[in-house]
């Protein structure tokens, strides 16, 4: 059963990452490029386990609900590692020449491959402007993959970022505005309440500002704790009240868009922090992040696999989900291999 072959890959997951960590020569608290790595490959477990939760069967609303708390890992590691760079190299022509080649590129080959394939062998139609805004990520209906709206959302969060951070403003007015453009997303929904694309921007609205926001304060945060020497007594605290936020919200998530969005937040701070307060202990997952190295890669065929090209439906037990997984990573690392070697050529 494809339910039991869910539950072996799920703990050999877990097991082989348990068992990846090793010993490094320090621990700090600061989200270095290793421990960033280390979370995308979490969330990318989680996506995984999330979605596939559903497609095997499971009806466990804990488990159906990773797949929100994998994209929180990858929200916020995108606002942090985005800020890191803005202060690092500011806001120039290589801004959006980085992000055209890092995210967009890639997807638009992966979607134009697959509109090709509808067309060309399941005999699909498609009109010039459906074709072009899906190759751009900005097609409303993502009816090439539904799990897609990540693109146009993390585009509009890239656009908003280098715009705001193009002015030279005070930090703490930037930041404010990129919360003003968080509750025009978190509005989105009531436009069109049953538009997933816009519920999806709904949940996830206030992610993005919040990884910016830690990317600018987290050194001066974790110093200033450190020099009161209550470090320790706050993370116990964060981790306390995350813990009781999630068993609060837990019950509430089927009637309530406020319980469910505070409940995937808090579960994805619990993993994110977890994983920090692994590395402040001097421990690291080569495991981990070898995956996190591919997770954008998974997360571009995962979705047409299950649902368009969907396993499940043509093979039968344990078979579905070894095909599926298999072809996933395996063109997951052909398609990384051949875009770095693309990258070194120019």
């Amino acid at each position: 059963m494809p339910k039991t072959s869910y539950e072996i890959y799920t703990l050999l997951f877990i097991v082989t990452t348990i068992f990846s960590f090793r010993k490094t020569d320090g621990g700090a608290l600061e989200i270095n490029p290793s421990l960033s790595n280390e979370i995308k490959g979490l969330g990318i477990f989680l996506v995984l386990a999330g979605h596939l939760s559903r497609n095997v069967g499971i009806h466990n609303m804990f488990v159906n609900q990773l797949g929100a708390q994998g994209v929180v890992l990858f929200l916020f590691i995108s606002g942090f590692g985005l800020t890191k760079s803005y202060k690092k190299n500011g806001i120039d022509l290589n801004y959006i020449k980085k992000r055209f080649h890092t995210v967009l590129l890639p997807f638009s080959i992966v979607t134009s491959m697959w509109i090709l394939i509808n067309i060309f062998i399941k005999g699909k139609q498609y009109s010039v402007t459906f074709i072009f805004l899906s190759v751009l990520g900005i097609e409303p209906t993502k009816l090439i993959d539904t799990t897609m709206w990540y693109i146009e959302f993390i585009i509009l969060w890239y656009i908003a970022f280098g715009i705001i951070f193009k002015f030279k403003i005070p930090k703490y007015i930037k930041l404010s505005l990129l919360f003003v453009v968080s509750i025009g997303f978190y509005l989105t929904k009531y436009n069109n309440p049953f538009d997933n694309m816009k519920y999806q921007f709904h949940v996830h609205a206030f992610i993005f500002p919040l990884g910016v926001f830690w990317g600018f304060y987290s050194k001066k945060i974790i110093d200033f704790l450190k020099s009161k020497k209550i470090l320790n007594i706050i993370m116990s605290l964060q981790f306390l009240v995350c813990i009781i936020l999630v068993l609060v919200t837990y019950n509430y998530l089927k009637n309530s868009d406020t319980a469910y969005i505070i409940y995937n937040l808090t579960v994805g701070m619990i993993f994110i922090m977890t994983l920090v307060f692994i590395s402040y202990c001097g421990y690291k997952s080569n495991f981990l992040i070898k995956i996190g190295a591919i997770s954008y890669f998974v997360y571009l065929f995962e979705g047409v696999f299950r649902e368009e090209y969907s396993y499940f439906k043509y093979f039968n037990g344990k078979v579905s989900l070894t095909f599926y997984l298999l072809t996933v990573i395996v063109l997951s690392i052909i398609y990384d291999f051949i875009m770095k070697k693309v990258k070194l050529k120019k």
